[in-house]
């Protein structure tokens, strides 16, 4: 069909053409050149020399009088043949004859139809002859090429209106060319076959009653038929008996067809699909219930393929097609009719399949989706009137049964996880469906339809039988379900009357209370968290109020001291899933605060009763409290649009004002400010979406309430930070919070401190919430107070920090509210101007006024920008930086990308502030600090995004590399780096400038610093990653030059210094590289070219070897890892640096994602423990005897042992070639001490002590400090090897009388707890004499008795 759709798109004379372009392959270039032979005769005989002469018709005639003489000839080689390429030029020339020309196509189809069976006829097949060697691997192709040819074919003769006469010869053409190879024994010919009978169903379909459209599938349908009811009587013969290859034959013949049928019998007409589908279910029956032990694997893989092809007719939700027969009574009747059939067999379906045969779990899974697709089919609105009264009456009697019987696939323990899941996953599409949740939703149900929903109820109940616990996991998700499906399909989102919601209950609090109950009941973890789960996923579809309406907290019958009301201890799992559930907004229910003041508040103040009771131990009243914070903890959730905030907001706002202040439950605070700050939000950004009246009455409840809140919130952030709840707190202190303060550690006040913090932000979020609701001069009233408070701190002479910081966090919450007008932020501003200039008041006064400077840069661009404005801040900005605290560092650039964020570019004014700005910010990117660092970088992008000139802005940057001191040098290159990375690839100035930026650097290759050379290097790494192949060509030789002088970088910068030169090398090879570099660093290159070589061989062996993309900057800059293969051919040796900057810069999480970055971090880790790196890239020799003065001999044959080969999965750890070994003048091998081994530092004594060295680097004056990963798996290296040596220690045998051996002198002496002079005798002891222990006791006897040849005593 896709030859004919191009067909109206693409010229004949485009089509010619490309059949005598000649392609890549051999195929191609065959087709091509019979194309032009055929073109040239036509050509000869018009007179013509080009293609648009060249008509379908007569390239059409040509090509078949071609083929027809090919067929008659005997052929024994078809790489010689034109045959193929011949079908070919037919396949694509026949389109364009049937719609130009029809009636020569229909005249010339008889030909065309001969011509193919013939050849088709005399392609040998694999059974025809037994030497397999005659047949040629080119006939397979030919024959799928016949088939395609053959496909197209009669697809130009079905189109024909006039085509009746040429019936019986359609059917010998498809029938010998495509039907003939249904059963092929070789896949491609089978599968092809396949396809293009699908096609011509296809077709067949889309044709509108004209032609012969319905002689295909009329014919596929006998054909199949035929061999379904030939294959169930020959197999029901009893008598008559088949030997193995005809049986064998005839059943697979069926399972081809079973396997067509499966994809194409919905593709047949409605009369087709009936025959077939009583013939299909005759043979599934025949399946189930006949067949011999020895036949029942045959059995299973036939009721396989017979319920697949039935799921195509039962199952009409996914059709892609509309069929041509409108009336789907008869299919609808015949599914009816099916469903009862297959209830009915499920004993059978059970007991054929309770075996351990394979393919039993896929025959329930195709069993349960064919009951559930006629259950859906007949739920739904898609079947015709004529059957619907039928249906009506039909679907409560035997939906429940079809819940029974899905639910009984899976009753068995010993079914396949995967088939549990499947089938599962069917149950719960049909209890998702619309038919089910509209058979809920119907207002008046009758008894049958009611009595049907509580059948189904009591079916799903028998999952929480103890014989599906194996397949709890997947089952009670679908009990879960079907309690929200009916609870949504009762109950609509504005709620229901009484008698509705008491049905309800009645209907799904069995299925819940069994969920609970069951919980209870297993003793097993997963169990019941598999039971969690499932309540889960109730609480998200129904919300907390009904949920907590269908099963109650308390149980007072099993807890006898817990309070009447309370939580019980055996429900109490309950409120965590309830908590841990309502945190998504799934349920369509809106909450309600009074349900939420009413129920949830009052089991609260139960608990809170139950705390105090004399009957409860300490623990289980702590257990109490926790309870009360954990109901409590449910009140953010109400606060997600609830119903009735005009009603019950204002009474609970005076609760939450006493709860916040309760110093019993301090948590309660962040609960409360939470749920607060949710609801404020929700209601502001619901009135500037809507115009709706009430949330218009929301808005003026909560700012009336804010009256109130607000002045509560504000006296517990200076409670928080100890400014007016100090005194009152050591007044009230108990005694045991005194003696609980003197014991806690430093540690535990960490902690603590970042409670209290992450308290107070809370409460800053709630104020600045309720601040954009509150009353305009309510609010200005509010910050008039803070203003005055924190300008009387600023001027005080005691110690105010504390209230300060409060005060300048109440200003940040109300700036971050947007609420306040110009007049209270300048107010403000000039408030913290004197804490910003000044460090009298402390890093943390400082640290806050910077915050507080940001939020009003961030949010008040207009009154920053302003131009009376703009020079007084940024001359403070400037200003300050004498008297600047390192802990405000990061809010400070924070504060300045906000005011350079608001510059305009067509501003000189402000342009000529941005070269005052960049010494600050180049200085930030040495920062120690890793948010500083990255505030700086991402100020400088803001710089260059308002600048909008970058040639200047280079240019200021560039002025930077002639500092003093290194370590601005160092920083300038850093910031070109990052400026590269980002505007090299998108910015044409930028590329433009990048040779002469690249030629600028490599002039610090000079430098004596080593951290002006680590910038370099990344610079230069990311130059060559960012240059085109032509720019960078110019500048190899001072590139490479300046790579290779090495300086004091040798011994830490060589693994970053060889992924650029593999990078060169893979542009420019080896032969453009290797001049370049220094003669005594060829080496390097040698070696490189072995592992590409390598890498290439393994890659020609298909041995996978991974990919690492460094696409960040900071791991461009920082990682020793190469972008492409690893990291593996530039990891030669293990330096300090790559020791400690492995895991330091980047995140260990994403390092450790890569394999090779796994490996070397396994490599690094051991060879943190010596001294020296021991990876080579071939065998070793172990030395480490001749540490203990001990002589290798390197001629005893023993030494063997001592050599240590290289294992293949070590391929990706550290390696360089004659790193650990030294080679004397003459050439032989020079083994010494560890003190003469040379270990790859080229004799460089400056670079030797490189080691000690590398255990601390410095940043900005700052050490840098070691991953935490590194860390711990050096200390854990650590640990055991002090195990190790314990272990030995104690596993050493005991020489007989060591225990009398001087330690400070030679001789014996007897301690006090000696009972015997030292070689008295040796005591006997039956057990060192067994033959377990008998060698360790002749060991210990050895210094002592010997044997004849002074050796040890051997063994009897």
């Amino acid at each position: 069909m896709e030859d004919f759709e191009n067909n109206e798109s693409t010229p004949f004379s485009k089509v010619v053409q490309d059949l005598c372009t000649p392609g890549r392959d051999d195929n191609s270039s065959k087709t091509a050149a019979v194309s032009a032979a055929l073109v040239e005769v036509i050509q000869e005989k018009l007179g013509a020399t080009s293609f648009e002469k060249v008509s379908p018709a007569a390239l059409f005639a040509s090509a078949l009088n071609a083929l027809s003489s090919t067929v008659t000839s005997d052929i024994t080689d078809v790489a010689s043949s034109p045959q193929l390429s011949l079908l070919e030029i037919l396949r694509v020339t026949i389109p364009y004859v049937s719609s130009s020309n029809p009636n020569l196509y229909l005249h010339q189809f008889s030909n065309t139809s001969r011509a193919l069976r013939g050849v088709a006829a005399s392609i040998p097949t694999t059974h025809q002859t037994q030497d397999q060697s005659k047949i040629s691997s080119g006939w397979n192709a030919l024959l799928r090429q016949c088939i395609r040819t053959s496909s197209t074919a009669l697809n130009g003769i079905l189109v024909l209106d006039n085509a009746k006469v040429m019936e019986k010869e359609v059917l010998k053409c498809f029938h010998s060319t495509i039907l003939k190879h249904f059963d092929d024994s070789r896949a491609k010919v089978r599968r092809q076959a396949h396809s293009c009978a699908l096609e011509l169903l296809h077709l067949s379909n889309s044709l509108e009653q004209n032609g012969l459209y319905r002689l295909i599938p009329d014919h596929l349908v006998e054909y199949s038929h035929h061999i379904l009811d030939t294959f169930i009587a020959s197999a029901g013969k009893r008598k008559k008996q088949h030997n193995d290859f005809e049986k064998k034959e005839k059943v697979v013949r069926l399972m081809h067809l079973l396997s067509f049928l499966d994809s194409g019998l919905v593709i047949t007409n409605a009369k087709g699909r009936m025959t077939l589908g009583k013939d299909l279910m005759k043979l599934l029956d025949f399946a189930i219930v006949s067949g011999k032990n020895e036949d029942i694997q045959i059995n299973i893989m036939v009721a396989n393929g017979a319920l697949a092809a039935l799921l195509q007719i039962f199952d009409n939700s996914n059709r892609e097609f509309k069929s041509i027969d409108e009336d789907t009574s008869q299919e609808d009747a015949f599914c009816a009719q099916q469903w009862a059939a297959l209830l009915q067999a499920n004993v059978n379906i059970v007991a054929f399949t309770k075996n351990g045969n394979e393919g039993v779990g896929e025959c329930r899974i195709l069993y349960a989706r064919a009951i559930v697709a006629i259950t859906v089919r007949m739920l739904s609105d898609n079947i015709s009137d004529a059957q619907k009264p039928v249906m009506k009456a039909l679907v409560p009697k035997l939906l429940s049964l079809s819940f029974t019987t899905v639910i009984n696939c899976v009753g068995d323990e010993d079914i396949a996880q995967n088939a549990v899941q499947s089938i599962c996953a069917e149950l719960g599409r049909l209890i998702r469906c619309e038919g089910i949740k509209k058979m809920m939703q119907e207002k008046s149900i009758s008894a049958g339809t009611g009595k049907c929903i509580e059948s189904c109820v009591a079916a799903m109940q028998k999952i929480l039988h103890y014989r599906f616990k194996s397949n709890w996991d997947a089952s009670l998700p679908c009990l879960a379900s079907l309690a929200v499906v009916i609870v949504q399909g009762m109950v609509p989102s504005s709620g229901a009357d009484e008698e509705t919601m008491a049905i309800m209950q009645s209907r799904v609090k069995p299925l819940v209370g069994g969920l609970v109950q069951l919980h209870a009941d297993v003793d097993d973890k997963r169990s019941k968290q598999v039971v969690q789960g499932a309540i889960g996923t109730i609480v998200e579809g129904l919300g907390a109020e009904i949920f907590m309406g269908l099963v109650s907290l308390c149980d007072d019958s099993k807890d006898s001291k817990v309070v009447h009301g309370a939580v019980s201890n055996e429900r109490a799992w309950i409120l965590d899933v309830i908590k841990s559930s309502l945190s998504t907004d799934s349920n369509p229910y809106r909450p309600r605060l009074a349900f939420y003041q009413s129920h949830v508040l009052a089991l609260a103040r139960k608990c809170d009763s139950a705390s105090a009771s004399d009957n409860l131990t300490v623990v289980e009243a702590s257990i109490q409290r926790s309870r009360v914070i954990d109901l409590w903890g449910l009140f953010p959730s109400f606060c997600l649009q609830p119903l009735d905030i005009e009603v019950t907001f204002p009474a609970l706002a005076q609760t939450f004002v006493k709860a916040m202040g309760d110093k019993r439950y301090p948590e309660l605070l962040t609960i409360i400010c939470t749920g607060l700050t949710a609801l404020a939000r929700d209601v502001s950004e619901r009135n500037e979406s809507t115009s709706d009246g009430s949330v218009e009455t929301e808005m003026r409840i909560l700012s009336e309430c804010s009256t109130k809140i607000l002045p509560s919130l504000f006296r517990l952030v200076e409670t928080l930070h100890g400014v007016d709840g100090s005194k009152n707190r050591s007044k009230n202190a108990s005694k045991e919070d005194v003696e609980m303060d003197v014991t806690v550690d430093g540690e535990e006040k960490k902690k603590n401190l970042s409670r209290e913090a992450q308290r107070v932000m809370t409460v800053t979020d709630a104020i600045a919430a309720f601040a954009a609701l509150a009353p305009e001069q309510f609010l200005k009233g509010l910050f008039t107070k803070v203003i005055q408070r924190l300008l009387t701190a600023s001027q005080s002479t005691g110690n105010e920090i504390e209230k300060m910081c409060t005060l300048l966090g109440l200003a940040q919450a109300l700036v971050k509210s947007q609420c306040l007008n110009d007049e209270s932020i300048s107010l403000l501003y000039r408030s913290i101007k004197p804490l910003i200039k000044s460090d009298e008041q402390g890093s943390r006064v400082q640290k806050r006024a910077y915050k507080v400077f940001a939020e009003i840069c961030q949010h008040k661009k207009d009154f920053v920008t302003a131009p009376e404005r703009l020079s007084e801040i940024i001359d403070l900005m400037i200003g300050s930086t004498m008297v600047l605290q390192v802990s405000a560092r990061h809010m400070r650039l924070k504060c300045i990308k906000f005011v350079v964020d608001g510059f305009d570019s067509n501003n000189e004014a402000h342009m000529r502030i941005v070269p005052n700005l960049v010494g600050e910010v180049l200085l930030s990117l040495k920062d120690a600090n890793a948010k500083t660092r990255e505030s700086a970088y991402q100020l400088l992008l803001s710089i260059a995004k308002v600048q909008n000139d970058m040639t200047t802005y280079l240019q200021i940057i560039v002025g930077a590399l002639g500092a003093q001191t290194p370590h601005m040098r160092s920083a300038a290159v850093m910031a070109l780096s990052r400026l590269v990375f980002e505007y090299a690839r998108v910015d044409f100035t930028v590329q433009n400038l990048l040779p002469n930026l690249l030629q600028t650097v490599i002039l610090l290759f000079d430098e004596n610093s080593r951290e002006v050379i680590k910038s370099a290097i990344g610079f230069v790494r990311v130059s060559v990653a960012a240059l085109n192949k032509d720019q960078l060509e110019p500048l190899l030789p001072e590139l490479v030059e300046g790579l290779m002088k090495y300086n004091r970088g040798k011994g830490r910068f060589r693994a970053k210094i060889k992924i650029i030169l593999k990078k060169l090398v893979r542009s420019y090879g080896y032969d453009s590289i290797t001049p370049l570099v220094p003669a005594n660093d060829t080496r390097l290159l040698t070696h490189m070219r072995k592992i590409a070589e390598r890498a290439a061989r393994r890659k020609a062996a298909d041995i996978q070897d991974g990919a690492t993309a460094v696409g960040e900057f900071a791991d461009l800059m920082d990682s020793d890892e190469d972008d492409s293969d690893d990291g593996r051919t530039f990891m030669t040796g293990v330096t300090g640096f790559t020791k400690l900057t492995t895991g330091s810069r980047k995140s260990v999480k994403s390092a450790m994602s890569m394999k090779s970055i796994a490996k070397s971090v396994r490599s690094m880790t051991k060879s943190m423990a010596s001294t020296k790196s021991t990876a080579t890239s071939g065998p070793r020799i172990d030395t480490s005897g001749e540490r203990s003065g001990e002589i290798l001999d390197m001629l005893d044959p023993a030494v063997t042992k001592n050599v240590r080969f290289q294992q293949e999965d070590d391929d990706d750890d550290f390696s360089d070639d004659g790193e650990a070994m030294e080679f004397d003048d003459s050439g032989k091998l020079v083994i010494g001490g560890d003190d003469k081994i040379n270990f790859g530092n080229g004799g460089n004594d400056r670079d030797g002590g490189d080691d000690a060295e590398n255990a601390e680097i410095f940043r900005s004056g700052k050490k840098q400090r070691i991953s935490k990963y590194d860390s711990a798996v050096a200390s854990r290296e650590q640990v055991h090897t002090k195990k190790n040596k314990k272990k030995q220690q104690r596993d050493k045998t005991q020489l007989l009388g060591a225990a009398y051996k001087s330690k400070k002198a030679g001789g014996d002496v007897r301690k006090k707890d000696h009972k015997f002079e030292p070689y008295a005798f040796v005591p006997l002891d039956g057990k060192k004499y067994a033959k377990k222990s008998r060698s360790k006791t002749v060991e210990e006897m050895a210094t002592v008795v010997r044997a004849k040849g002074g050796s040890k005593r051997k063994r009897r």
